[in-house]
């Protein structure tokens, strides 16, 4: 199930666009030129999210002391989400995806010479740290628009003004994939549950938990459509209430893999999409609403081959049941824009994957749906709570 549910996530789903839509990477020579001017519009934003990340990321823990730490979260056009983390001592400094659909740490490593994507984003120099320690195994973690392999290394990891000592993490010196050239991330936090990690290492926040660095097992993640630096918060050991417009409602864990609750419909306006024994996986590494294609196309037929960008008004609202309660996305919620040049276009933020059908029951809740409800990720308690966003507040007053 791993691999399969790994499509979807960031470097798979939110990269990519023309991948988004389902359609053939570089089929033509034509297609390639217009694709490679899409993903050029990324350098031409005129953000520079990085700098402050790292700023903030440094906190001396004292200042930390009155408050769950947090760490900001980039936002690259609504498709990557991503923050700081650094391996090593000195520190050297990544922009990682805080993936709730994943559980291994990995980064690029100095030692991955032949692919492309390598020579674009910072590696880890295991040579310049006094905290290194060799391990060796081997791992390769497959994507659905590429792989990653390299091999385990261990060193101390800072991670929002905390030091976790002796972790495992991947040192990646093969990145195979069109989409890994132009990310904006270096890597992968990923921050599910060890059952589902490769080599069954345990995940970053487990060890900052196990370690005394924090005191409550669970974190939060609050995204906005705002794009530069300031593209949400991930809050360590709990919650901060003043991103949350509501009180937040929890819900069970179906396994204590990813983070899956159990889902009893999913409806356009008051048409039912459902199926029986629905799952909903809440991944913070995705950047669409996700799921079976047969689910999904049934779906997207009800919408216009192409989304009007000035007029929203004859679509419908995206709700999800859970538990009886009505989570609804409303069409500006669900309806991802972007700058291609100087042209505005809009995309159906819903996509549908080949799933084999004991998995067809399966919906991934992404990015689109965690900007509108901030989610709380409790370890401790194995559930997941759901508050309105301060977004939608804001929006409303």
């Amino acid at each position: 199930m791993k691999r399969i549910v790994f499509l979807a996530l960031a470097v798979a789903a939110a990269l990519c666009v023309v991948e988004i839509e389902l359609k053939p990477l570089h089929s033509t020579p034509d297609e390639r030129q217009r694709q490679f001017e899409f993903l050029q519009s990324y350098e031409k934003l005129s953000i520079n999210p990085y700098k402050r990340l790292f700023s903030s990321h440094f906190q001396a823990k004292d200042d930390l002391a009155a408050a769950n730490p947090e760490v900001d979260i980039a936002n690259v056009m609504d498709l990557q989400y991503f923050g700081a983390v650094s391996i090593g001592t000195p520190s050297q400094n990544f922009r990682v995806v805080f993936d709730t659909g994943s559980s291994n740490l990995w980064v690029p490593s100095k030692k991955c010479h032949l692919s492309v994507a390598c020579l674009t984003h910072q590696k880890y120099d295991a040579s310049k740290s006094s905290t290194y320690v060799a391990n060796g195994t081997a791992f390769a973690i497959p994507y659905g628009s590429g792989s990653v392999k390299g091999f385990i290394s261990q060193d101390t990891v800072t991670f929002a003004g905390l030091n976790a000592t002796k972790v495992l993490f991947g040192e990646v010196t093969d990145l195979k994939g069109f989409a890994f050239w132009f990310a904006k991330f270096d890597g992968i936090l990923g921050m599910a549950w060890q059952t589902i990690a490769e080599l069954d290492i345990p995940p970053l926040f487990e060890t900052l938990y196990q370690q005394g660095q924090i005191s409550d097992n669970s974190f939060s993640i609050y995204l906005t459509d705002t794009i530069g630096d300031k593209g949400g918060k991930l809050v360590i050991g709990g919650v901060n209430p003043a991103y949350a417009a509501s009180e937040f409602r929890y819900f069970p864990l179906s396994s204590q893999t990813y983070w899956a609750i159990g889902l009893d419909d999913i409806k356009l306006d008051d048409t039912s999409y459902g199926v029986q024994d629905m799952v909903a996986i809440v991944d913070s590494g995705t950047s669409l609403i996700a799921g079976d294609k047969k689910i999904i196309d049934k779906m997207k037929a009800k919408f216009p081959t192409q989304i009007n960008c000035t007029d929203f008004s004859g679509l419908p609202t995206l709700t999800f049941v859970l538990s009886g309660f009505e989570y609804t996305l409303q069409p500006k919620d669900y309806i991802v824009s972007f700058m291609n040049g100087d042209q505005l276009q809009c995309i159906l933020g819903i996509a549908g994957i080949n799933l084999p059908s004991q998995l067809s029951n399966l919906i991934i809740l992404g990015d689109v749906f965690i900007r509108n409800y901030y989610t709380h990720f409790d370890y401790g308690k194995s559930r997941l709570g759901l508050a309105a966003s301060n977004r939608i507040k804001r929006e409303t007053a």
